[in-house]
C-alpha cells in the first residue's frame, strides 16, 4: 500500500510531473493538508467530513501528479479537486439519501475582517461568536466559499476565482453578497 507520505512510492506517465519534479510536488501535497482541511472544514462544518474529505483528496491528487502542470498554482489544483470531491459527495449524497437544504451550513468560520462600514462592524461587535457561526452557517455554499476563502484564508479575489475556477467579477460579486446576506442575518437578532 502507498503511504501518502511517500512520494517516492508514485510513478507517473510522459506529460506531467516526472522524476525528482514529482517528489518535490508530492510533498508539497503532503505539506499542504493542513489548508486542505480548513478549506474542507469551511466546505462541510463537519470536523471528521473534513479530515476524510482532505485525506481523499491528497489521495487523488498524489494518483493524478501526471495531469499537474508544472508551473501552475498547485494549490488552486488542489482545491479544486476539493471542491470537486465535496461536490461529488453531496450529489451522491441527495441520490441516496433525504434531500439537504439549499441553505446548508459550509464552514464554522466567523466574518471579521476589515472593509467593513461602521454600521456592519457595530452588528458584528454586538453580535456573539455562535450567533455569527450559525449566520455563516446560513450562507448558501455559492456564497459561503467566496467569502471564506477571501475573509478567513486571506486569498485575493483573483486567486479565489482560479481556486473556485469560476469568474473574477463572479468571486467579487458573490463575496459581497455574502457579507449582505450575513449582516442582514445578524442584524435581526441584534437589540436596538
Amino acid at each position: 500500500m502507498t503511504s501518502i507520505t511517500d512520494p517516492a512510492a508514485l510513478g507517473t506517465d510522459a506529460g506531467g510531473v516526472a522524476g525528482a519534479g514529482e517528489e518535490a510536488v508530492a510533498a508539497e501535497i503532503v505539506d499542504l493538508q493542513p489548508r486542505l482541511y480548513r478549506f474542507a472544514r469551511s466546505l462541510t462544518a463537519d470536523p471528521e467530513e473534513a479530515s476524510d474529505l482532505a485525506q481523499e483528496t491528497t489521495v487523488r491528487a498524489l494518483g493524478a501528479l501526471r495531469s499537474f502542470t508544472p508551473g501552475t498554482n498547485l494549490r488552486a489544483w488542489l482545491f479544486r479537486i476539493l471542491r470537486n470531491v465535496h461536490l461529488n459527495r453531496r450529489r451522491a449524497a441527495r441520490l441516496h439519501s433525504e434531500p439537504i437544504p439549499l441553505e446548508v451550513a459550509q464552514a464554522e468560520a466567523v466574518f471579521a475582517r476589515g472593509g467593513m462600514r461602521a454600521v456592519e462592524h457595530e452588528v458584528l461587535v454586538r453580535a456573539d461568536v455562535q450567533a455569527v457561526l450559525a449566520a455563516f452557517r446560513r450562507l448558501p455554499e455559492r456564497y459561503a466559499a467566496p467569502l471564506y476563502l477571501t475573509a478567513i484564508a486571506e486569498r485575493s479575489y483573483a486567486e479565489v476565482a482560479t481556486e473556485l475556477g469560476i469568474p473574477l467579477g463572479t468571486v467579487m460579486s458573490r463575496v459581497h453578497r455574502a457579507r449582505q446576506l450575513l449582516l442582514a442575518r445578524l442584524a435581526e437578532g441584534v437589540p436596538r
